[in-house]
């Protein structure tokens, strides 16, 4: 299974999500709500122990299409962001991570950076939002 396939799969979970929303890699689509896991430049390796194994970081945006017609729809939208900042912490401090397959395991997941208005489309009624994540992970080697 790819990281991407994982963080999708795990991210399914979040409980916060729009039970009627699609969740997307790399694609927002036409629907008023819906959500994208898009895969970021950046990533590196962070630590080589003295086996080969190495700690690596995965950067991603979480990226929704949302309402924004008046404020109450926009500080709704950034308390959804600052919930789900929440929920990949409370994940990582409880070890529920994404299940990385053979050779691989998550080390942590976490926002980098807080949920923002990131795009308003055409007709002002509807915004893109994103939040900047990463995914920490240790790489076998062998």
């Amino acid at each position: 299974m790819s990281i991407i396939e994982s963080l999708k799969t795990f991210i399914a979970t979040c409980p916060h999500l729009n039970a009627i929303a699609d969740l997307n890699v790399d694609s927002l689509g036409a629907d008023t709500v819906n959500y994208s896991i898009d895969p970021l430049p950046g990533a590196r390796v962070v630590e080589t122990d003295i086996l080969g194994n190495k700690t690596r970081e995965y950067p991603f945006a979480f990226t929704s299409r949302e309402i924004t017609v008046d404020d109450l729809a926009r500080i709704s939208n950034n308390g959804f962001f600052e919930n789900f900042a929440e929920w990949l912490e409370d994940q990582t401090d409880n070890n529920n991570l994404p299940d990385l397959g053979t050779k691989k395991t998550s080390e942590s997941i976490e926002a980098a950076s807080w949920g923002y208005l990131y795009q308003r489309d055409e007709n002002d009624q509807t915004g893109i939002y994103q939040i900047i994540c990463k995914l920490t992970y240790t790489e076998m080697k062998g």
